[in-house]
């Protein structure tokens, strides 16, 4: 199987190190001109909280808030919040040897393996799917997550979730280094050379799970909360048809955009 850049001695160069050492160093990370998931959702939170000039920004507040969804999203799954091997990017994995026995060429990186194939497996849904029966099954897990949230008098909801759009950065960071520390913890806590080895398929999969399927109930339940925040900053006439409110537990309505 084709060896990870990480076993040739390539470590990423601001600091993390799995499973040793899993860090965020604000700003220090985030200081080149691309930015990086921290600056962008204070940016596109930034973009929702400005009310001036309604019309001329309305479309400029609908793309926020699509961007709102995905990245908060995204920073939920750990290798958006760090920097090694690209995200995971660059750890080349084996999943299913029952389609590829020796998992040799594989293309599959360690990055896709937490976007989507273990998530697949989990809904027992293909590895691919066209976008529309994604979004139906989408749909349907997080239905499930809301309901099984309601049920659970010990799960947070919006208003236990730190929600300080005014002072972003810090709810921004909390969440980026709990995730950061999963890859410690979880993701990469048998060291690359283990996923480079191994199916990802089974025993890993096993193991990381139920961590999967609790990040993205996490994120929404932290997106709610999210939006009502910036709701509430705004005037009712500006938010209304723009951003709907959250329920209790968690579950993100979105108006017509």
């Amino acid at each position: 199987m084709p060896r990870s850049r990480e076993a040739k001695g390539n470590r990423d160069p601001k600091g993390d190190d799995p499973p040793q050492n899993c860090t965020v160093e604000w700003p220090d990370d985030c200081k080149d001109k691309k930015g990086c998931i921290v600056s962008a959702i204070l940016n596109y939170t930034n973009i929702l909280l400005d009310t001036s000039d309604q019309d001329k920004r309305k479309v400029d507040r609908k793309n926020a808030t699509m961007f709102l969804l995905h990245l908060i999203g995204d920073l939920h799954q750990p290798l958006h919040a760090m920097g090694f091997e690209e995200g995971g990017n660059g750890v080349k994995v084996c999943w299913n040897k029952e389609r590829n026995p020796t998992c040799e060429h594989s293309n599959l990186n360690l990055h896709s393996v937490w976007d989507g194939r273990i998530i697949h497996k989990l809904r027992g849904l293909p590895a691919s799917m066209d976008n529309p029966r994604e979004k139906v099954a989408a749909k349907q897990w997080a239905d499930e997550l809301f309901e099984r949230a309601q049920s659970r008098a010990t799960t947070n909801g919006p208003e236990d979730e730190c929600a300080d759009v005014t002072a972003g950065e810090e709810c921004i960071l909390q969440w980026t280094k709990e995730s950061n520390a999963l890859v410690c913890s979880h993701v990469l806590a048998r060291g690359v050379k283990f996923v480079d080895k191994n199916d990802l398929s089974e025993e890993y999969y096993e193991e990381n799970k139920e961590l999967a399927e609790e990040q993205v109930a996490k994120a929404g339940v932290r997106l709610a909360a999210w939006l009502n925040a910036i709701a509430e900053q705004i005037q009712p006439e500006e938010h209304e048809g723009h951003l709907g409110m959250a329920s209790k537990k968690g579950k993100v309505m979105i108006g017509d955009l």
